[in-house]
């Protein structure tokens, strides 16, 4: 099926890169598609040409700045974003407006805000990470010194967790509905599972606990491959991107201990993603909160959500977020502390009771079931939507009061 890539009317999604790097905002696109909605994602970055459309379930519409990557380094953000902001201003001009736009990050929100004083476009802001002025580096500060006016323009705010919400509401005294939508998967039934231990040669015992996503200090992942290397049986793997830097320091980390082979750096994750981490015993969702977007975690952790949704079980951090949702719900164990001793201990106890693991598995795919699906989270979302395209009050959103307690399940 060809779809249209003109602007005009539509509900256009506007991401940099890809919309696929933010799942939850890729599942958003599609619902809304499915509902019946005339669905254009406007993705924009340092594409080269042949890439400007993408005839795919949701059509993309690329825009690619090749030759800004020329530019010093200092001045490659700017200018990347201002011209994006120029050649959207053209597309709704030549074209005609959209009926509504949903942003889906910092820079997004800020040329959306741009957007909507110009041409009177109604937005909505998917906020997926929470940041403090004095943690941020760079333009970033300016993006982040726009988000204020952003949200508070805004028709409705998107946010993956309550407590994040609640601080974002006080900090800028937003008086739009806010809404919260877990960063969980679309609704999965059980599937194929990768044979990790005939895949890499590994005894038929090995123990495989599996990390995905960014790899930096924050994660706990040096406790994490201490740890793994006091426990012979136990293998760590590990996929997702890191710098030069972090991946060096792993590496070599993991050599001093005696860990060599026991940790693999497996690269991005492959294609088959869901069979790739149901073939774990043990998914790894550890955060050391030294900063606001590494707080209040649970719900907004994919790494967490998608464990759920594949059965397996999880360790991760002792926060009350994730103890509401991990010992509460029993879908793993949360570790005493950040210490190659809590983490270890808290491996240990997982491993060592195989039908309690076959129960958290069995509870963890109930859930996912039942409540952290995308489906279900993003109803009431969906229900504003049509509201706000058909100029009715939004419905569904959390108050002040129970935005304190929408966490609880």
């Amino acid at each position: 099926m060809r779809h249209s890539f003109q602007v005009s009317g539509k509900v256009v999604f506007i991401r940099v890169n890809r919309l696929d790097y933010v799942p939850s905002g890729l599942y958003a696109a599609e619902l809304l598609a499915e509902a019946g909605f005339p669905v254009l994602a406007i993705e924009y970055g340092f594409f080269h040409k042949g890439l400007d459309t993408e005839d795919a379930a949701i059509p993309r519409l690329r825009l690619g700045h090749p030759w800004a990557r020329k530019l010093p380094a200092v001045f490659r953000s700017p200018v990347l974003h201002l011209s994006a902001l120029y050649r959207l201003c053209r597309l709704f001009a030549e074209q005609g407006r959209p009926q509504l736009i949903v942003s889906q990050g910092l820079h997004e929100q800020a040329l959306v805000w741009a957007l909507s004083l110009v041409f009177g476009v109604p937005y909505i802001c998917h906020v997926h990470e929470v940041f403090e002025f004095s943690h941020a580096r760079g333009w970033n500060k300016f993006f982040l010194g726009l988000e204020r006016f952003a949200l508070r323009r805004s028709r409705l705010n998107i946010f993956p967790e309550s407590e994040r919400a609640r601080i974002y509401q006080s900090r800028y005294q937003l008086q739009s509905p806010l809404y919260i939508a877990s960063n969980c998967p679309r609704k999965r039934t059980p599937s194929a599972r990768i044979d990790w231990r005939h895949r890499l040669g590994l005894p038929a015992d090995a123990r495989l606990v599996g990390y995905w996503g960014g790899q930096g200090k924050m994660n706990a992942l040096e406790q994490g491959i201490r740890a793994i290397a006091r426990m012979p049986k136990t293998y760590f793997l590990l996929w997702g991107w890191s710098s030069k830097e972090d991946r060096a320091y792993f590496q070599n980390l993991a050599t001093g201990v005696g860990a060599t082979h026991r940790v693999f750096f497996m690269g991005e994750l492959p294609e088959d993603k869901w069979a790739t981490i149901a073939g774990l015993d043990v998914g790894y969702c550890m955060y050391e909160p030294v900063e606001l977007r590494f707080k209040h975690l649970a719900t907004a952790s994919n790494k967490l959500m998608e464990s759920i949704a594949v059965g397996v079980p999880v360790i991760t951090s002792n926060g009350a977020d994730f103890r509401a949702i991990v010992e509460e719900k029993d879908v793993g164990e949360c570790a005493a502390g950040f210490s190659v001793e809590a983490i270890a201990s808290a491996l240990k106890h997982l491993f060592a009771d195989e039908m309690g693991r076959q129960r958290k598995s069995e509870n963890a795919l109930r859930l996912h079931r039942e409540v952290f699906n995308y489906e279900t989270q993003f109803e009431p979302i969906l229900r504003a939507t049509r509201n706000l395209l058909a100029l009715n009050p939004a419905e569904g959103s959390l108050s002040s009061t129970e935005l304190q307690t929408a966490a609880k399940l």
